[in-house]
């Protein structure tokens, strides 16, 4: 137990406090779930099944993660546990990653569709966003992909290429996003929790993607350069593979994850956050088509 708190710095603090936020997430999660408006409809309740379905794989990997913390490449781990295996800890950030991506398509798609449905003239802004929908599909599981293999061979070209594609993905959701809400106001229709996702979307384009141009791209760029000029080797991968499940390097102490300990507390919050709002099936509304018209 002495062991256990002689962390350096506010290492164990910090733990603590993401394992608290985790706590909470789950009951945010419940609170929304019963607070969640109810469907009527059946393609009201597909809808509303898909989204709270898609976001427990999120809200499990992000609390996993929290309580078991690594970082792929360097084999580093706060627990020496299978629990904490980088396979494992991999594998459940990649289903995790491509529900909470899958969620934000689906409801882009469903707003695209409520636009199309009482506003003709959204039809051709429907199929841009039924576009950048499939791409931004499409680029989370080709950058899942690129960052198995990144973990798997330690190579951080693979890294670059993972960082270029969630780049790619906000820069589509962003675009998408400010199209679905210029024609919105356009077409007068109304929903709270509609231009709330689309708000939110539209802006977190202008600072993510200069974040990832700037910093985090040219960052695991500089790493492989590294890496390359000194010559490292890197493992196949069913080597990666069988290496990544069985090496653990424990580290307890505060500057293994200073560098580190903001993007994961930002990533297991914020994120969740934003995966269990998306619960609340956002909707567009048209007062003057339906007696139903009100905000979500």
């Amino acid at each position: 137990m002495g062991h256990f708190m002689d962390g350096d710095g506010p290492l164990w603090p910090w733990w603590a406090s993401m394992v608290v936020i985790s706590c909470c997430n789950f009951l945010f999660f419940r609170h929304t779930r019963l607070r969640s408006r109810p469907a009527h409809t059946p393609q009201d309740r597909r809808y509303l099944r898909y989204l709270r379905n898609l976001c427990v794989p999120f809200l499990f990997e992000c609390a996993w993660r929290s309580v078991f913390p690594s970082l792929y490449n360097e084999r580093q781990v706060l627990f020496d546990t299978p629990l904490n295996s980088i396979l494992l800890d991999r594998s459940l950030a990649a289903i995790g990653e491509i529900c909470w991506v899958l969620q934000i398509c689906l409801i882009l798609e469903q707003l695209a569709t409520d636009l199309r449905q009482h506003w003709m003239k959204g039809c051709c802004g429907k199929c841009f966003v039924e576009f950048c929908s499939m791409i931004m599909a499409l680029l989370a599981f080709v950058g899942e992909f690129f960052s198995f293999v990144g973990t798997f061979t330690t190579n951080a070209y693979f890294e670059v290429l993972e960082a270029m594609c969630w780049c790619s993905l906000f820069a589509l959701a962003s675009l998408a996003s400010l199209t679905l809400l210029v024609r919105t106001h356009m077409a007068g229709a109304c929903g709270v929790a509609a231009k709330r996702f689309m708000v939110v979307l539209t802006l977190q384009g202008f600072f993510y993607c200069p974040y990832m141009i700037l910093y985090n791209i040219p960052m695991y760029w500089r790493i492989f350069r590294h890496d390359e000029e000194q010559g490292k080797t890197y493992l196949s991968i069913f080597e990666g593979i069988v290496d990544s499940w069985r090496t653990r390097e424990r580290c307890q102490e505060w500057r293994c994850w200073r560098d580190d300990w903001f993007w994961m507390s930002f990533y297991f919050s914020f994120a969740v956050w934003s995966s269990i709002c998306m619960m609340y099936a956002p909707r567009l509304r048209f007062a003057r088509l339906t007696s139903q018209a009100g905000a979500l």
